[in-house]
């Protein structure tokens, strides 16, 4: 008996098009937290070395004196 119609490939096409777009979308969060991360360890990073920067400073003023 010849069945009509697509015996249900339309239905594996949407859900792998759904499963590809699931996984594209949670690979670009990712990489936009991993970003954010990594901008906020920079400007940890900076402020830390504009810190230690100044204490050497400071600590050389006193011995050179």
């Amino acid at each position: 008996m010849l069945v009509s119609g697509s015996l249900g490939f339309d239905v594996v096409v949407l859900v792998s098009l759904l499963f590809i777009f699931l996984i594209i979308r949670h690979k670009l969060r990712n990489a936009a937290a991993r970003k954010e991360e990594v901008k906020r360890l920079l400007e940890m990073v900076s402020h830390e070395t504009a810190y230690v920067e100044a204490q050497a400073t400071v600590e050389y003023d006193c011995f050179a004196t």
